[in-house]
């Protein structure tokens, strides 16, 4: 008989789920939506960072994995964390200031084109784009429950929002480290086959 315990509990099977702290939903309730939106930037950020062939930004990856975990237990919590009683890593602005620093200093290394960019130039850069709009899905999740009433630390929406950003400028670094050439929407291929 083997020691491991089962991963089914069975405990979900009415469509309730327990909170962070204490407390039952439903598992269509908007908390758990916004997890659950959370959890898809969480894995695409981990497969980006397995994809990812620069050091500097597979660590940082890491670091924002972390960082969406801990958005992810503020959020699935009735409790007020911002009011330190629990002693739980919250996200505070200093890890918004973080990740402005982080901007700044990549956007340095790149040139941003005027023209939208696709997706696609490396595995890479398409993974973290991937990412990126998986945590922009987050991020209206976030807002949706900000509207109703329930978010209890707005330093949540600029952490999320300033992500976005930055994940866009790591996708564009990370393929002029490769010598990958971005495409954008006003290709010039495009346009002859268009025209052809």
């Amino acid at each position: 008989m083997s020691d491991n315990p089962k991963i089914y509990t069975k405990q979900g099977d009415a469509g309730k789920t327990s909170l962070f702290m204490g407390g039952v939903v439903s598992k269509s309730h908007l908390r758990i939506e916004t997890c659950g939106s959370l959890d898809n930037a969480v894995s695409a950020i981990g497969l980006a960072r397995s994809l990812s062939k620069n050091s500097a930004i597979t660590t940082l990856l890491l670091d924002l994995q972390h960082d969406l975990f801990t958005i992810s237990a503020e959020i699935s919590s009735v409790q007020d964390l911002t009011l330190n009683e629990t002693k739980i890593l919250i996200i505070q602005e200093s890890h918004v200031r973080k990740l402005e620093k982080k901007l700044d200093e990549f956007r340095e290394e790149i040139d941003i084109s005027k023209e939208f960019v696709l997706p696609g130039g490396s595995s890479g850069s398409a993974s973290i784009d991937l990412a990126r709009a998986l945590v922009r899905s987050s991020e209206r999740k976030i807002v949706e429950f900000n509207e109703s009433g329930e978010l209890k630390n707005q330093k949540i929406i600029q952490y999320i929002n300033r992500l976005s950003d930055l994940l866009f400028v790591m996708a564009r670094l990370e393929d002029k480290l490769n010598d990958f050439k971005e495409v954008t929407t006003s290709d010039n291929k495009r346009k002859k086959i268009i025209e052809d």
